[in-house]
């Protein structure tokens, strides 16, 4: 017989033709059977059987609490850095993998980009667009556009035709990292515009100072952002951002991207020289990828010798205009004829250069607490679905 439902009044139906039976009394039973156990197993054993049952204790889901708060609470809590928000997201790129085995990157980058905007609405932040794209790296934020671009196919088109039951744990750590990642990139610039307009900048003043799209700043401006003892560490934290990407470090970091391209280039041409065997060539291609660093680098030895300069853009600073000068003065002093040992010079010195410029790039305030977060999704998506706790 199938199972008993529900009626629309919330009363369970029962067979109409069937009593209830009567509960047979067991306590002479019960206690014959403690005393048997009493006799073969001893006191112990009595007193585990009569202990009470462990109670079930219910956990309390982090985003649920998180979600029960305010609009200025969750906001506080650390916005999408908070715990619940960033369980929620994870939960939801895990189930949505293994519950559709058979959809595509595309479809799992639209539910998550649906998912990452629901919360970026519960601090309220404004959401940016979603657009996919054919080509490029997983995904970028544009703050101009206020948009997030994701490649459908991946980071530069790895995961085409792909199915989600095809990708690694790494991979879908890696794709819920960069979307959430990019996300708390247009938390961070609305949170700058705020700053700013708690400080009184006008609407325009904004604008043109962050090069955030204007109706963005015109939502910002109608929830200003100044100190107090609930939000003096909001206010800090968008100050440094600002500092880096709008105010007097930005110099520094444009000349970090500008070393973007010819750092990769330089790096392929490092590594290609170690086991040409006509590396004269390659030389040229090491010097035409250090002469495209000039305006980069010129960018970051002014933010280096800058006597204001914060000891944490001067140590990366100095690193990459180290390695930039060992290797100009190496390849000026080399000829056409490289030797085994100078090709592996020139490699070391390559590489160390593209890290130094990566290490500086992820150092800078509001990529140091993008690449956080987003690690800790991409640690948490691995360890789910990879069958970890």
């Amino acid at each position: 017989m199938g199972r008993a439902h529900a009626t629309h009044e919330g009363v369970q139906d029962r067979p109409a033709s069937r009593r209830p039976r009567e509960r047979p009394d067991t306590r002479e039973g019960t206690a014959a059977a403690l005393l048997m156990l009493q006799r073969t197993a001893g006191n112990q054993a009595v007193a585990r059987a009569l202990a009470p049952s462990p109670r079930v204790v219910l956990q309390r889901s982090p985003f649920s609490d998180w979600a029960k708060k305010d609009v200025a609470s969750r906001e506080a809590a650390g916005g999408l850095a908070a715990e619940g928000p960033l369980s929620h997201f994870v939960a939801n790129a895990v189930m949505f993998a293994r519950d559709n085995p058979d959809k595509s990157f595309k479809d799992l980058a639209s539910l998550l980009f649906e998912r990452v905007a629901l919360l970026l609405r519960l601090i309220g932040s404004a959401p940016p667009e979603l657009e996919f794209v054919d080509s490029g790296a997983l995904g970028v934020f544009n703050r101009v556009q206020w948009k997030i671009y994701i490649n459908r196919d991946g980071d530069n088109g790895k995961l085409k035709g792909k199915k989600l039951s095809e990708l690694t744990a790494e991979q879908l750590g890696d794709a819920a990292d960069t979307i959430y990642h990019e996300a708390r990139h247009s938390e961070q610039f609305f949170r700058i515009a705020r700053m700013l307009a708690g400080k009184g900048e006008s609407e325009a003043s904004i604008t043109a100072t962050t090069s955030i799209k204007p109706d963005v700043v015109t939502a910002a401006k109608q929830r200003p952002l100044s100190g107090g003892p609930d939000t003096q560490k909001l206010v800090e934290e968008a100050e440094g951002w600002y500092d880096i990407t709008a105010g007097p470090y930005r110099e520094y970091k444009e000349g970090i991207q500008d070393l973007s391209e010819p750092a990769n280039a330089l790096l392929a041409a490092g590594e290609k020289i170690i086991v040409a065997t006509q590396r004269g060539p390659l030389k040229f291609d090491l010097k035409d990828a250090v002469g495209k660093m000039a305006t980069g680098i010129t960018k970051v030895k002014r933010a280096f010798l800058h006597p204001s300069t914060p000891d944490s853009i001067k140590r990366p600073a100095f690193r990459i205009v180290q390695s930039h000068t060992a290797l100009t003065q190496l390849l000026g002093n080399l000829g056409f004829a490289i030797s085994d040992n100078d090709a592996v010079t020139l490699a070391d010195l390559a590489g160390e250069l593209h890290t130094n410029r990566m290490d500086a790039y992820k150092a800078t305030a509001h990529e140091a607490d993008a690449f956080a977060v987003g690690g800790r999704v991409s640690a948490a998506v691995k360890s789910k679905a990879g069958g970890g706790p």
